[in-house]
């Protein structure tokens, strides 16, 4: 079970738990290990906590971003540093023993050792799960326009892969897994829900903007909540979209977010899902990609090699 998308921690706890509750009557979550709950730092309680507990929640992910005040300002965060320290202790002590933090690197304004701090930072205060994200610039956001501007200038490539190979080996040393592109994880914490959408398993999303996953088929919710409301009362659901992906779709699909995690593609498991050979359908691309440098294949799996980490886009491409 995963709540996210906007800051679920920001209405009452008891909406949260109603919202549970109604997941437990409808399904059968006896099976369920891991229940995460997304917080924005500063909008949790002791209180809060201990009902998110109650309710059945045992993992937290926490977005701090960044652990540099005058970068979370920048970047138009209302969290501070502390905020995140108070609510991260908050969760230790109402008993979440599987905390996830996000830091985001590449804010043009962010130098090598401002990721360094915050890297550091993050590290001493030991959570089990670390997730690292590249930023990606969204049109129409307030950073895009600055940026289109010349107000602010996006660091150099080699600025951006510095920082991700020093949060990479920081991390390692320190007891992590690199287990995915941009995640990390104490062993034994590797993110459920994130590795379903990685292995292309079935999931089934509630809510204004959520997707769906069943069968083979991609459903997606209006994102208008009006709209998303009115829907559910008339018809019963708020699907507006629909993607029946084809065989070869979803073998690509696989093959594509299998290149994401570090343990790569089984190609094994490969043929039992889908009764094809990777090795003879994407023999191509293989042997292009193997003469680049990009994957390497060993143990009957293919996986990015350290140089295709830095160029994992152009490998994605040729899947899609």
């Amino acid at each position: 079970v995963y709540f996210g998308g906007g800051t679920p921690t920001y209405p009452d706890s008891g909406w949260i738990q109603k919202i549970m509750n109604l997941l437990k009557e409808s399904f059968d979550c006896s099976f369920c290990e891991e229940s995460t709950l997304e917080a924005n730092p500063g909008t949790v309680t002791p209180e809060s906590l201990k009902k998110y507990k109650e309710a059945g929640f045992n993992r937290l992910s926490i977005g701090l971003q960044s652990a540099n005040d005058r970068e979370l300002e920048k970047a138009g965060r209302i969290h501070r540093y502390r905020d995140f320290l108070e609510s991260y202790k908050y969760a230790r002590n109402a008993g979440f023993t599987n905390i996830n933090v996000d830091l985001i690197f590449g804010f043009p304004w962010q130098s090598y050792q401002d990721w360094k701090n915050s890297v550091d930072t993050l590290v001493s205060l030991n959570p089990e799960h670390i997730s690292c994200y590249d930023l990606i610039l969204e049109e129409g956001t307030p950073l895009f326009n600055q940026i289109q501007k010349g107000e602010y200038v996006m660091i150099s490539d080699s600025l951006n892969r510095e920082m991700y190979y020093y949060v990479c080996d920081t991390l390692k040393k320190n007891g992590y897994r690199q287990y995915e592109i941009s995640n990390f994880a104490k062993p034994g914490f590797e993110s459920k829900h994130n590795t379903v959408y990685w292995k292309t398993l079935d999931y089934i999303g509630f809510g204004a903007g959520a997707y769906s996953f069943v069968n083979g088929i991609r459903y997606g919710n209006t994102d208008d909540i009006e709209e998303y409301i009115g829907r559910i009362k008339k018809d019963g659901n708020a699907v507006i979209q629909r993607e029946a992906l084809s065989f070869e779709d979803r073998m690509n699909e696989y093959a594509m977010l299998g290149f994401r995690m570090t343990d790569g593609i089984d190609m094994e498991e490969f043929f039992s899902k889908f009764g094809v050979r990777f090795s003879e359908y994407y023999n191509e691309k293989i042997l292009m990609l193997t003469k680049e440098g990009f994957i390497e294949i060993q143990d009957k799996k293919v996986r990015l090699s350290r140089k295709g980490l830095d160029f994992a886009n152009l490998v994605f491409m040729e899947f899609i």
